[in-house]
């Protein structure tokens, strides 16, 4: 009797252990669903031989991955389409996230989502949601990719094709086309540092031809392959691969991920820092703040050229520093982080800018002009400025073409008679300086008031030191006005004894004298000496 009960318990074991290592079966509800965020690692190779991991299969197997050492760890979200920016390419499937930004040759795709059908018997990728230039695109499969047919039992063997172009705007296209084999070529226990699992491996030949295909300027085609090899390990109610590897030409695996939970994966710093003015002027004090991810302890800032100082306490060892830059110029700034994993240094060339507000000046390459004539006025400002806005007051003129009020240099045409002031403001990094000159330009009146022409207004001498006369063909009722170049009145006369004109009052510099009474102007320019 204690035989017979002893051997009643040892099938009960047997069976139990059999129930517990038996082939499973995956189907749809084994596949990620919306909502679902599943934590993965990516682990390092070493240790790891692609002819081993090739031909570690079949019945009842075990496979021991408990050894893998994480570098790095990442979560897959996975959204309804109606929750990503790509709802309108495709309704009712699953978006998946794949990467903030994806170099396509030519074509750098932005915020890339993958889309995923999952139906009672098959699980297909569909495409690729993208943006350029802020649109956001999509790439269709033609041909979607079967990546898993239900159920899915040890033993089975499909295949299928899959065909995606994708749009490279003014240039061509970016096509992937190839061939999936899968086979469930074992089943068993696989442990990984996530745990134990019943589980099917699937391996996945990927026979797969990449094009670039370049329509504008000239018809042609760059293929290249793209063969890989997959190896997941399913399990129930998991819903992405226990283990994925991935073996790519000449028998080099080139990633490995697992599901996992949350570790502290100590890694080297990826430098970065900021300053908190980019355009000061010499002197003015800038913080340089250490924005390096991955806890580093140690830092060394080089700043070149070495025109600056450090504010009191500070050193080019210090995670942030504040400096004063002593001369004007182009600033390159290097950060070197490093803690025990590695180091990194990041260089940010031409970072910082020192210079000074505009000095403004400008002028006119006339002063004295007819209706119609070209003027040009330009800024000879120093210091560097870089926008522009010329005002000019009264409104009655016209630029010429190609000219607009924010040149540097502007030509303007005159339609009515009169006096013109014109203002200039200059703007760079560094603020903003004006000037305005009133009464600057003359423009002639037409017809209706006559004018006589310089030529009828003599001086002398000229140029002139002290008792400036004139003659003129009309002297009754004379306004005698001298004007200096930033055309501001300097002197004023109604008539002059004599037709003379004391000047000492007047600085060296050219004027411009003009004599007006109730039907004529004349004017024209003198030297003071």
């Amino acid at each position: 009797m204690c035989c017979l009960m002893k051997n009643f318990y040892t099938l009960l074991f047997c069976l139990a252990s059999a129930l517990l290592n038996a082939q499973i079966t995956i189907s749809a509800t084994d596949m990620p669903g919306v909502n679902d965020t599943l934590r993965y690692s990516t682990g390092a190779t070493t240790g790891l031989n692609a002819t081993t991991i090739a031909s570690n299969t079949g019945i009842n197997y075990t496979w021991d991955f408990s050894a893998l050492t994480p570098t790095d760890q990442l979560l897959q979200s996975f959204k309804a389409s109606t929750a990503t920016p790509y709802f309108l390419y495709f309704a009712g499937m699953i978006g998946y996230k794949r990467a903030d930004s994806v170099v396509l040759g030519p074509l750098t795709q932005k915020n890339v989502w993958d889309f995923y059908k999952n139906t009672a018997s098959k699980f297909t990728i569909e495409g690729t949601g993208f943006t350029t230039s802020g649109i956001p695109l999509a790439s269709d499969y033609s041909d979607p990719d079967e990546l898993y047919y239900f159920p899915l039992n040890y033993s089975d063997i499909d295949s299928g094709t899959f065909n995606v172009a994708t749009s490279i705007p003014t240039l061509g296209s970016y096509i992937q086309a190839g061939k999936r084999k899968n086979s469930v070529d074992g089943w068993g226990n696989i442990t990984t540092p996530f745990g134990t699992f019943n589980a099917l491996r699937i391996k996945s030949v990927i026979t797969e031809t990449d094009t670039i295909k370049i329509t504008t300027p000239i018809n042609f085609s760059l293929p290249f392959s793209n063969n890989r090899i997959e190896y997941k390990w399913l399990a129930k109610g998991i819903h992405i691969p226990i283990l994925e590897i991935v073996v790519g030409a000449g028998g080099i695996i080139s990633s490995v991920k697992y599901r996992d939970q949350y570790h502290y994966i100590p890694k080297a710093p990826v430098a970065n820092f900021t300053a908190d003015q980019l355009f000061p002027k010499i002197n003015n004090t800038v913080t340089f703040t250490d924005q390096s991810i991955n806890n580093p302890t140690r830092w060394k800032w080089t700043i070149t050229p070495a025109t600056y100082t450090f504010a009191a306490g500070n050193v080019d060892t210090l995670q942030n520093i504040q400096l004063k830059f002593t001369a004007n110029g182009n600033y390159t700034v290097s950060l070197r982080a490093q803690n025990n994993m590695g180091l990194n240094t990041i260089t940010k060339t031409a970072y910082i800018k020192v210079g000074d507000v505009p000095l403004i000046k400008f002028g006119a390459d006339k002063l004295n002009v007819n209706i119609s004539d070209l003027v040009t006025l330009t800024d000879s400002s120093s210091n560097i400025p870089t926008r522009w806005k010329w005002t000019i007051l009264p409104s009655s003129y016209t630029f010429n073409t190609g000219s607009v009020d924010t040149l540097k240099s502007i030509g303007v045409k005159f339609s009515k008679g009169g006096f013109y002031t014109v203002d200039l403001k200059v703007t760079n990094a560094w603020g903003t300086d004006q000037a305005t000159k009133s009464n600057y330009i003359w423009v002639n009146y037409p017809a209706g008031i006559q004018h006589t022409s310089s030529s009828e207004l003599k001086l002398f001498p000229n140029p002139v030191q002290n008792q400036l006369q004139f003659t003129t063909n009309e002297a009754n009722n004379l306004t005698v006005s001298i004007y200096n170049s930033c055309g501001a009145l300097v002197y004023q006369d109604q008539g002059s004894l004599n037709n003379t004109i004391n000047t000492e009052i007047l600085s060296p510099g050219i004027y411009l004298l003009e004599l007006k009474n109730n039907t004529e102007i004349s004017r024209t320019k003198f030297v003071k000496n």
